[in-house]
This record gives structure tokens, C-alpha cells and sequence, in this order.
């Protein structure tokens, strides 16, 4: 990629996006008015506090309720543990619920920028289980938070066997190579095309101008934030979730964005040894049913279930359905 500059990688974006359009226009009106955005943002009461990483940078945990088996929650990129309060309020009635935030995320450090987040999360899923001793616990986890769950599930082996007794991977993928090739990534492949050492902080950059770009009375940041949602996105959901992506660097999500299609462990899904629950939904623009076959394909004890009408927001777009899935998983496996 080596001779182009910034300029060159915006431009190619912009056109790309400016190609999209007319699906942003469709898409933005429609948006439904559901529950308000304050409702996203109003953090979920609790335990907090923080613990080593793998590099001792200082990982954020929330936790509430009592009760096993116990969850930890582990969410996508650009967002943090908010994003799960819902699942968090319903079950923490008679479970203990945990959840972190990404390293680089929210409140949590990012520490070594050259180790890929999905086998330092591993680590970090290590040092939270052990810091604060939760045992018999289901782990949840969305996007590159489900990725790095497997990671751990696989390269952790041990401590996974002690103390978790089973795995949730919503909206996720073992693969991250054909992800680049779906519609909602069009306005970014040039960016992330040139994603090496010369030229990754000028296309972190031109990404930074690219998201501010007006498209339509909006921009394509927001745009990107709906074209995660299903057929009922709530607007209140989809200006939050832009809201948390804003806040993370750049730079930290480019290279996160890299490092998620360059994710591949499908030739070792058959080391988990946990019952999975993979949970998708069927108007999931960023991961395509195609993707969840496969993952669950290669596991031995896998249930897979399609949400119909859903993107890839599932804990906001079926709050309730979700919470009810997870129940019912956690009896599956324990009775």
C-alpha cells in the first residue's frame, strides 16, 4: 500500500460512501422512536472496580447480584460494559452478573497496542475469573468480545475447565475474512487496506474526517451505528451506541477493525470442551448467517439460535428475549 497517502484513502472512503446514500437516507427514517436514549445511558448500579490485565494495565469490572451459576459479560468493539445493563438488571435478581470493559475501552487501559485484543482479552478474562474469584460462570460475549471469549475458552484451557461452565457467543465468528466483503463495510476497506506501519496513523486520520462527514443531515458514523440494527432499531439505542464509539481513539479502532479480519481460530473450535449457546440475528449486516454455520460447525456441544428480524445489537434490539435465552441456557446446562 506503500505511496499513497491520507488523502488518497479518504478519497477512495468518501466515494464509497457517497455511493451508499441512498441506503443512508432509508435507513435513518427508519428508525423507530422506542425507548429514549437517557434509558441507554443510565449505568446500571453495582460493584466496581478494577484488576491487573496481562500487561498490568487496569482492567474495569461492574458487578451486581448474588447467586450461581454467575455470568461475565464481555462486549463488542467501540462500546463498553453498559451496553449489557438490561441483561444485567434482569438476571442479577438471583445471579451474580459481572461485566468488563475492554482493554482500550471505556474505563479500562489499553496496554500493549502490538498485542492483538482478542489473545490479550484472554488474558485479561484470566485475571478477572481469578481477581474476583467467580466459579461455575457462563460468559457472554458480542463481536470481538465473543472472539476473544473463544480465545480464552481455547488458549486457557485450564482455567476455563475450573470455573466456566459454559459460553454465549452473540452475534460473533471464528472467521473474521469475509467480514470485509459485506455491505456495511464498504465506506471503510480502503482504510483499513492500509493498515501497516507508514500509513496507519494517517488513515486513523482520515477516518477521524471521514466519521464527521455529513451525509444527508447525519454522518456516516451514525449511519454505521444503524446498519448494525435490525428491522426495529430505536433511535435512543443507535445514538448511544454512536455516542461510545466516539469516544474511543482512533487509531484503537482501526487497528482493532484490522485485527477482527484478520481473526481466524476455526481450525481450533473443536479444543472447547464448554456447552455454547451462539445466538445471531437473521438482518445481522456486519456477520451473515454464514458466519455463526460456521461457528457453530465446528464445535461439539453447540445450540445455535437465529433471532429473526434482528442485527447485530441483539442485547438492545430483543432485550428481553435475550435475558430469556441466556436463563434458559444456564438451566439447561446446570440441571
Amino acid at each position: 500500500m506503500s505511496g499513497r497517502s491520507y488523502r488518497d484513502f479518504l478519497s477512495d472512503a468518501i466515494s464509497a460512501g457517497a455511493n451508499l446514500r441512498h441506503r443512508v437516507v432509508h435507513q435513518l427514517e427508519g428508525m423507530v422512536e422506542g425507548r429514549p436514549i437517557e434509558t441507554f445511558r443510565e449505568a446500571t448500579s453495582g460493584r466496581t472496580g478494577y484488576v491487573d490485565g496481562a500487561e498490568g494495565q487496569r482492567i474495569f469490572w461492574h458487578e451486581t447480584g448474588e447467586g450461581s451459576p454467575e455470568f461475565l459479560f464481555i462486549h463488542g468493539l467501540g462500546l463498553t460494559h453498559n451496553v449489557w445493563k438490561f441483561q444485567q438488571e434482569t438476571l442479577a435478581a438471583d445471579h451474580r452478573v459481572a461485566s468488563i470493559d475492554l482493554r482500550g475501552h471505556g474505563q479500562s487501559e489499553r496496554g500493549d497496542i502490538d498485542l492483538p485484543i482478542a489473545r490479550g482479552a484472554a488474558v485479561d478474562i484470566v485475571r478477572v475469573l481469578t481477581q474476583l474469584d467467580m466459579r461455575n460462570v457462563i460468559i457472554v460475549g458480542h463481536s470481538i468480545g465473543g472472539m476473544s471469549m473463544l480465545e480464552f475458552a481455547i488458549s486457557q484451557s485450564d482455567v476455563c475447565s475450573e470455573r466456566v461452565i459454559g459460553l454465549v457467543a452473540q452475534s460473533t465468528t471464528a472467521t473474521g475474512k469475509n467480514m470485509l466483503e459485506t455491505r456495511a463495510y464498504a465506506p471503510f476497506r480502503a482504510l483499513l487496506g492500509a493498515l501497516d506501519a507508514s500509513v496507519v496513523a494517517p488513515a486513523a486520520e482520515a477516518f477521524v474526517r471521514l466519521r464527521a462527514l455529513p451525509i444527508t443531515d447525519s454522518d456516516l458514523g451514525l449511519f454505521a451505528f444503524r446498519e448494525m440494527f435490525g428491522e426495529n432499531a430505536e433511535e435512543g439505542a443507535v445514538l448511544y451506541s454512536r455516542e461510545l464509539v466516539h469516544i474511543l481513539e482512533p487509531l484503537s479502532m482501526l487497528q482493532a477493525m484490522n485485527e477482527i479480519f484478520g481473526h481466524d481460530i476455526v481450525d481450533r473450535l473443536d479444543q472447547i470442551d464448554v456447552p455454547v449457546l451462539v445466538v445471531d440475528g437473521t438482518h445481522d449486516l456486519l456477520l451473515p448467517e454464514s458466519e455463526s454455520r460456521i461457528l457453530a460447525g465446528g464445535i461439539s456441544d453447540v445450540e445455535w439460535v437465529p433471532v429473526n428480524g434482528a442485527g447485530h445489537m441483539i442485547m438492545y434490539e430483543e432485550s428481553d428475549f435475550l435475558s430469556c435465552l441466556i436463563r434458559g441456557f444456564a438451566h439447561e446446562i446446570t440441571a
